[in-house]
């Protein structure tokens, strides 16, 4: 049974209540412009939207769904899922709800271009990625600047991001006792971090 639909010039969405299926069920598949997810509803917006909070509150929230786009671009690019969680919000007709809020985060900014350069790392023995983390450390290597806040937000729970250019993989160890700590790490590679405003998206089912 078809919940909800959302029809535009450049794609479709449908998702689509299964509640046959038990409740532990999920997947999910790619043809020719075309992305499909299958799994409780909670878990299916959560993985189309990484980095996007999903509140539950409504009955079908808890269901199993399958949420369909079909789109013209081979690829569903960040911006294509940003236009449609922007018209989601404009377009939910009481299923879906989009909430949004300033918050402060760290952004961080290459200041050093010399630091930096050092801190690019050299693949010399056939290591391509690695990473080590304990109670107040964060080890990197073959990270990019944007793969490595990402994974700074997720071990600390405080968000950073980097929307820079540089596509460098780096090395860093990261002191993350607290922030000072953190903002001293960078600054060895050449990174600075400084307060910013960002606007957050919150989906409520």
């Amino acid at each position: 049974m078809i919940i909800y639909q959302l029809e535009k010039p450049n794609y479709r969405l449908e998702i689509e209540s299964l509640p046959e299926l038990p409740g532990n069920t999920k997947g999910s598949s790619e043809g020719a412009n075309m992305i499909q997810y299958l799994g409780p509803a909670a878990q299916v917006f959560d993985e189309f939207f990484p980095g996007v909070v999903v509140e539950t509150n409504s009955e079908w929230s808890n269901q199993v769904i399958r949420m369909t786009i079909y789109a013209d671009e081979i690829e569903l690019t960040p911006g294509l899922k940003s236009q449609i969680l922007s018209d989601l919000a404009e377009n939910g007709k009481g299923v879906i709800r989009i909430e949004e809020s300033l918050k402060d985060i760290y952004c961080l900014s290459v200041a050093d271009t010399k630091l930096y350069d050092k801190a690019i790392f050299k693949n010399n023995r056939g290591t391509v990625k690695s990473s080590s983390s304990g109670t107040d450390y964060l080890e990197l290597k073959g990270y990019s600047l944007m793969e490595i806040a990402d994974k700074l937000s997720e071990k600390i729970g405080f968000q950073y991001i980097y929307e820079g250019d540089a596509n460098d993989k780096l090395k860093v160890d990261l002191d993350t006792h607290d922030l000072e700590s953190i903002a001293e790490s960078f600054g060895k590679a050449g990174v600075i971090s400084t307060v910013c405003q960002k606007d957050f998206k919150k989906i409520i089912l």
